[in-house]
This record gives C-alpha cells, structure tokens and sequence, in this order.
C-alpha cells in the first residue's frame, strides 16, 4: 500500500472514529444524568475532554499513542458503567468488540513501517476487564439501577454498534487483503521492466490452451531484438531499458488479439489460435509486426536508434509438448539469426 494514501486513510479513519466516540459520549451524559447516576455522567465528561484532545494526536500521526489511549479509554469505560449500572445494560459487550480496532492499528502500523501496536499482546485486557466486570456485577449490588426498557435499549444499541464496527473493520480487512493479493499475483505473473506477462503467466496460459482446445490451431512464436548487446554496450543499460519497454508496447499494439510476454532477456514471445489454414494469415501479422519495428523511430536522448526483430514461429503438431513446440519455435528464430536476421520464418 503506498505510504501517503495510507496516512491519509489513517487520519481519515482516526477523525471518523473520534467524532463517533464522542457523539456516543455525549447521548451517554445526557443519559446518565437523566436517571442520576452522576458517576458516569462526570465518566462521560472525562470522555468527552478526552476524545477532544487526542484528535491532537491524530493530527500530529502520533497514531500508535492514539490508538491505545483510545482503546484504554473504552475499556476503562465500559468497565466502569458495568460496575455502576449492571452487567443488563450490555457495556460488556464492547469489552471483547473492540479488540479489532487493536489489530486494525497494527496492521497499519506495519503498513506504515513504523513502530506498531503488539495487539496480541494488549488484547487480554479486553478480556481480563470483562470477566472482573462480570465477577463483580454478580457477586454484589449495582450502585445504580435503571429502568428495564432503558436496559433493553442499551443491550439492543450496543450490540448494534460492536456489530457494526466488527463488520466495518472486517470488510476492510478482506477489501485490503483482496487488493494485496492482487497485486502480489500481478508482480508474480508480469515483468517488472514491460509490465508484459512472463514465464509463469506462460504456464499458465499454455495449460489453460492445453485443456481448452488441446492446442489445435494455435501458434507460438518467438521474437528477438537484433543486436542488443551491441545497443547496451554503446548507449548503455538504461537505453536498453527504453528499448525493451518500447519494444514491448509495439508489439502489444500490432497483436492484437494475442498474448504476448517477455520470455527472457531481450526474447518476447507471442501466441495466438487462428482457423484453419490460418498460416498465411499469421505469417503476414508476424511480418507487418517486424516491419513495424524496423520503421518505428527509437529515440534515446537525443539519438535516433534503428531496431529491428527477427521471429521465429511454429505450429503446435498433435501430441508436442508445450517444451518441444516452444523449442521448435526458438530453433525457426536461429534459424533466422544465421541467415540474416530481421526477417519471420515460420
């Protein structure tokens, strides 16, 4: 994940996260002090002071100190109410449900590079408070008693919001999870150079010909730059870079229709299925693609470069494997190369 969208998404989500503590913080005095139990009211105070001053934090990115104060305070909290209202109005529920925002803390201290939050670590507490709530709410008196309906509201609006964090936090997860994945295959099965396909991505697609039409009718060839050593030895690596890159958009552009990667080194394969009898149709896209090239202006600061292929293709013959059809095609491209280069042989 880049860093700058991650700060961003981190502030974002800090700002989101505080205003909605504080609102909850505030219909919660109001509450409190509707039915009298002034301890939670002045609680509620505290809280709202609180969730005020570690925006600060936020803003500063001082996340990790943020995230933990944050997750001391709901858990001091909710302890609290359970102590002083009973284990009915349902504050215990928030004892074990924000544990996620821990472990989504960590995560993006890990994303950042930074120093992160050891949540494995800091999760017991959740636990550890909500089993004393518990102890402590059966063996003795609540200080305070509210109405049964005013319980049953609070069991029934915490369960809400502990499962709409949980949920929200998870989809999150599973959204940053999927992207990652996709981008990880996306590296493993492209060349970083081209952003063409390459050898694995090859594999793949070969099998996937193999068990779809067993290969019939399909064409693989290999295309090679003439005279690369030459081009890096003159104008340098970087240059052979721009060509590759070039190289590899042009014939992006005129396969159309075809798969086409980066075999190895200056070595580009491409590979396509025609109809019967397509032979001439394909020799004359492999030769309009050659010719396309040598025409095509290379420029390199300031210096035009002539650049030409040479291609060699073959035909996939009933019971050939995959290796013995790509080598026939690498043995038409030598084939090519010994006897003068920039030119297809099929």
């Amino acid at each position: 994940m880049n860093r700058t969208m991650t700060v961003k998404r981190v502030l974002l989500m800090s700002y989101a996260m505080n205003t909605c503590f504080l609102v909850i913080h505030i219909a919660m005095f109001f509450l409190f002090r509707h039915f009298g139990v002034k301890p939670m009211m002045w609680f509620n105070v505290g809280s709202m002071i609180f969730y005020i001053a570690v925006t600060v934090l936020a803003h500063l990115r001082w996340f990790r100190l943020f995230a933990v104060l944050i997750y001391l305070e709901v858990m001091a909290h909710m302890t609290a109410a359970v102590y002083f209202v009973g284990w009915g109005c349902g504050f215990q529920i928030c004892l074990l449900g924000m544990n996620i925002l821990l472990f989504y803390s960590e995560y993006l201290g890990r994303a950042m590079g930074g120093k992160h939050i050891k949540a494995l670590l800091l999760s017991p507490i959740g636990l550890i408070a909500y089993i004393w709530s518990y102890v402590v709410s059966t063996r003795a008196p609540t200080p305070y008693t509210l109405p049964d309906n005013v319980c049953f509201m609070f069991q029934i609006g915490w369960a809400i919001v502990v499962f709409a964090i949980v949920i929200a936090y998870l989809q999150v997860f599973v959204s940053i999870t999927s992207r990652s994945e996709a981008i990880l295959s996306n590296e493993v099965l492209h060349d970083k150079l081209t952003g063409l396909p390459n050898r694995y991505y090859m594999a793949d697609y070969f099998n996937q010909v193999e068990g779809q039409r067993g290969q019939k009718n399909y064409w693989v060839a290999i295309a090679d730059l003439d005279n690369f050593k030459r081009i890096n030895d003159t104008y340098g690596h970087n240059c052979g870079d721009y060509v590759l890159k070039t190289l590899a958009k042009l014939l992006t552009a005129h396969s159309v229709g075809a798969v086409v990667c980066r075999w190895g080194g200056e070595e580009f394969l491409i590979s396509d299925w025609v109809a019967d009898d397509g032979m001439i149709v394909t020799y004359d896209l492999l030769n309009h693609i050659r010719k396309e090239i040598s025409e095509y202006q290379f420029k390199y600061e300031g210096q035009y470069l002539r650049i030409t292929i040479t291609i060699g293709c073959a035909w996939h013959k009933e019971g050939q494997s995959t290796t013995e059809w790509v080598e026939e095609a690498d043995k038409k491209l030598y084939e090519g190369k010994t006897s003068g280069k920039n030119k297809v042989v099929m």
